[in-house]
């Protein structure tokens, strides 16, 4: 009994398969048909091979089948050239012609031209008139031992490559063959990285030695190029170094250097600044500023006079050119760090605490110096309303803020 929904059986097994079936019943007599059709070609194309014209060694095509080689079409003008064949009597002397092919190898144009030689050595050419012989034809003792080639003729030989069997040595067993293969990844990943290195290796060895020509040309500007010194005697054409100890020099101008650009300049800058308004000193701050300032300025030296009528002039330049010293001087120092090679060393930090220090000081005296101007402004203010007699005048002997 059928249950459920289920497609109802149709089952299709009685079709006329014998009606589709096709045989080949008929095939011991197709070969013997074929035997003799080609029994009478020979005797038709006789004295000719009955495989038919000679035919060129070609590669096969793409990359999966290059290597095995075959029969091909024709052989090109160009191999017909080499082996002295003319076009137009090679297909006349059984020799198939291709002029659309090309050789683009040297080796399979030899081996097809020694093909062609090969066969033009054992060729036997009949006369198309018996009694009448023209150049070319063989004679006729070849043309009475001459037989009809059977099968294929010159074939092609396709070499197979022998192995060599070898003795697994212990070099051998301990090769790696993965760790070969990742360490040759690794050097050709590699490869240009380290050829731009040595480049710029070799370049930093000869570096000082530059020379266009018969004409120097400028060399680098670093510490060692600069403290190299030579002889060269032009007559002879010999040179000679000379060993000169430079560092004690280099060491005490640079020292003095600092010294005088980097920290007695801002001093007499900071000494002007800030302890020509204390009035006890007098003019000992204008002494004590010339002597810092190691008498840069020949006019500064005869003493201050406040009445004349260019001293505003004389002021604003004289504050200007001290300023522009100073920061000069800074940047003299630091330039002199970077010309020495010094500039990551210890006595650049040093002088950079120094210099912090003196920023710090100053920072410091100004804000003392707007604290008391704020004072005494504020006192003369209350002066002029009368709030405070001129009595009580401040006593901390020091003047207004210019």
């Amino acid at each position: 009994m059928v249950k459920h929904n289920n497609v109802i059986p149709n089952g299709h097994f009685r079709k006329h398969w014998q009606n589709y079936v096709k045989t080949w019943f008929n095939q011991p007599a197709r070969k013997t048909r074929r035997r003799q059709a080609r029994q009478k070609k020979a005797v038709k194309i006789f004295p000719r091979p009955t495989a038919g014209p000679l035919r060129p060694i070609v590669h096969g095509q793409t990359l999966k089948y290059n290597m095995k080689v075959r029969d091909g079409r024709g052989f090109s003008l160009e191999e017909l050239k080499a082996a002295g064949i003319p076009k137009k009597l090679a297909p006349t002397i059984g020799i198939a012609v291709d002029h659309r092919r090309r050789n683009r190898s040297l080796e399979s144009l030899q081996a097809n031209v020694q093909r062609l030689k090969t066969y033009k050595a054992k060729l036997v050419v009949f006369p198309r008139r018996a009694r009448k012989v023209k150049a070319g034809d063989s004679t006729p003792e070849e043309l009475a031992n001459a037989t009809q080639v059977q099968g294929s003729y010159l074939p092609i030989v396709r070499e197979r490559p022998s192995v060599e069997l070898v003795k697994v040595t212990d070099e051998m067993k301990e090769f790696k063959a993965y760790y070969k293969l990742r360490l040759e990844r690794t050097n050709k990943r590699h490869y240009g990285a380290r050829l731009k290195k040595a480049a710029e290796a070799e370049k930093e060895e000869k570096k000082g030695l530059y020379v266009q020509g018969y004409s120097p040309t400028i060399h680098p500007t670093t510490s060692t190029d600069l403290s190299s010194i030579a002889t060269f005697d032009v007559l002879s054409g010999s040179s000679a170094p000379q060993h000169s100890d430079l560092t004690m020099s280099r060491v005490i101008h640079g020292t003095m250097s600092a010294i005088s650009w980097g920290i007695l300049l801002p001093m007499g800058a900071i000494t002007a600044h800030y302890l020509r308004h204390i009035q006890a000193l007098g003019p000992a701050w204008f002494y004590a500023h010339a002597g810092i300032q190691l008498f840069a300025f020949v006019l500064g030296t005869v003493g201050p006079n406040t009445m004349n009528k260019f001293r505003k002039y004389w002021k604003s330049y004289h504050h200007f050119v001290g300023y522009s010293c100073v920061v000069l001087g800074f940047v003299n120092v630091f330039g002199g760090f970077e010309v020495m090679g010094a500039s990551r060393s210890y006595a650049k930090l040093s002088y950079c605490l120094g210099l912090s220090t003196m920023i710090g000081v100053c920072i410091a005296l100004e804000v003392n110096s707007w604290v008391v101007f704020g004072r005494k402004s504020k006192e003369e203010k209350m002066r002029r309303e009368g709030l405070i007699g001129s009595s009580d005048k401040g006593s901390s002997g020091i003047h207004n803020h210019n």
